[in-house]
């Protein structure tokens, strides 16, 4: 079995992974971890720093145009 570690805090992660996950570049405890590493490495901070523009970048432009869900009033 292949050993993985955690990118941010450097344990040993004891779950067992789908066969797809080890082809990921990055691996996480869970999902405190991967937020902390975000913190620090400014993920956060670029995303509000790009502002509006930013923040959609994240929507799919197939949402933008026919969105789902519309925003309430």
């Amino acid at each position: 079995m292949t050993k993985i570690y955690c990118d941010n805090c450097g344990e040993e992660i004891k779950r067992p992974f789908y066969p797809f996950e080890l082809k990921f570049k990055m691996h996480f405890c869970n999902r405190k971890c991967r937020a902390r590493y975000d913190v620090a490495r400014g993920h956060f901070k670029a995303m509000s720093l790009a502002g509006r523009a930013g923040r959609q970048r994240v929507i799919p432009i197939s949402n933008r145009e026919n969105p789902r869900r519309r925003k309430g009033v």
